[in-house]
């Protein structure tokens, strides 16, 4: 499994995670070409390297027009500008999971409804660029499980904003991480910002020190401004080296005869985006000869709330079924092989200490096939055999 670890000994922003995930291997001209996926205008993105006390790190400019820059939006814009998008599916799904937080959290500090909250700076265009940005990042880079450090808060007197006078952190930054390990350094102004702040506490599984792991690449993200500390969020990027693990896990799976068959691809990018380990779909006959659909969704999540959520509100199903199962996951690593058109990830299993599977990375085969113009499988080939 591909792990991420984000190091807030400086705190974390969008921006800070961008560049982190891009100094980590993200290409840069994919970033761009992410967000040329949203209907969005009014901004340029440049990034350069930058030294950060004595760190040298990777920043992420987001040039933003004045105009849009003050641009207001509820979290019905930015859900249709979601939906309007070319962006992945999962991508799509969970960027507006995101935001859905961040609405439920704004219209409790607020007094509102999620519905009736008018995103001021997280509506902005660099928000929605750096949220967006951080879930494509993360899938890209093939990060399977984020773990993030405790987290520096920062700490300064209350600052002036164009709406008044605020405390640091702020509110919305402190119901965001509830529960979640903090602490604040004084002098060091706002190092956590909401929008930090809604992408750790919703995409990272756990929060502590390094979980085991074998490095394979560290990218630092640069932020704005110059502090005692360096102002830098490390993103450490391996492979997990736990041995196989037994574990746990429950499946929810209904049965569906009534259901248009296009809608099944948006469900289960819903239930991926959601946290589900696995979403399958079998073939059945039911009643009366008609034919349908057994919909399986697995997941360790203790509460099984946001996965039923999706399942009612997306499909036609009136009831499921639960039942906890025992899962084997086998050790697993990551090698780098050469084939004719360039180098492709190997994810390698191992039982007892001996390798029983290769798996090349399929979204590697296809970049170096579309651009060699040979087959796929030709390219997947060369790879599961390189290295075995």
């Amino acid at each position: 499994m591909k792990i991420g670890y984000f190091d807030c000994f400086a705190g974390a922003s969008g921006d800070m995670m961008l560049g982190a995930l891009v100094d980590a291997g993200w290409a840069i001209a994919d970033l761009k070409a992410t967000f040329a996926k949203i209907p969005l205008g009014g901004y340029t993105v440049a990034h350069e390297d930058v030294r950060k006390g004595l760190l040298r790190a990777l920043q992420v400019h987001l040039h933003i027009d004045a105009r849009e820059h003050t641009a207001e939006r509820n979290l019905h814009d930015i859900l249709e500008l979601l939906q309007a998008s070319s962006l992945d599916e999962d991508v799509i799904a969970r960027s507006a999971r995101l935001f859905t937080r961040l609405a439920e959290v704004e219209g409790r500090m607020h007094g509102v409804a999620p519905d009736a909250v008018h995103f001021h700076e997280v509506g902005a265009v660099d928000s929605i660029l750096d949220v967006v940005g951080v879930v494509a990042g993360l899938k890209a880079l093939g990060i399977e499980r984020l773990v993030c450090s405790p987290v520096n808060v920062g700490g300064c007197p209350p600052i002036r904003t164009r709406h008044g006078w605020w405390p640091i952190p702020g509110p919305a930054t402190l119901d965001l991480m509830r529960d979640k390990p903090i602490y604040a350094r004084e002098g060091m102004g706002e190092t956590l910002t909401p929008t930090g702040a809604l992408l750790l506490s919703e995409l990272a599984e756990a929060f502590g020190p390094i979980p085991a792991m074998r490095i394979e690449r560290v990218g630092y993200g640069a932020g704005r401004r110059d502090t005692d500390i360096p102002n830098v969020l490390r993103l450490i990027v391996g492979d997990d080296v736990s041995p196989e693990q037994e574990s746990t896990a429950t499946v929810i799976e209904t049965t569906i005869d009534d259901m248009n068959p296009q809608l099944y691809g948006h469900v289960a990018a819903a239930l991926f985006a959601a946290g589900a380990l696995d979403v399958t779909l079998t073939p059945v006959q039911m009643k009366k000869g008609r034919p349908g659909h057994v919909l399986s969704v697995l997941t360790e999540a203790v509460s099984h709330t946001p996965l039923l959520d999706i399942i009612f509100r997306e499909t036609t199903t009136i009831g499921v079924r639960t039942h906890e199962v025992g899962r084997v996951k086998l050790e697993r690593t990551i090698e780098r092989v050469e084939t004719p058109w360039g180098a492709v990830r190997v994810k390698v299993a191992f039982w007892q200490g001996r390798a029983v599977n290769r798996s090349p990375e399929y979204e590697d085969c296809l970049r170096l096939a579309t651009a060699a113009g040979v087959p796929v499988k030709q390219v997947m080939d060369s790879a599961g055999s390189a290295g075995s």
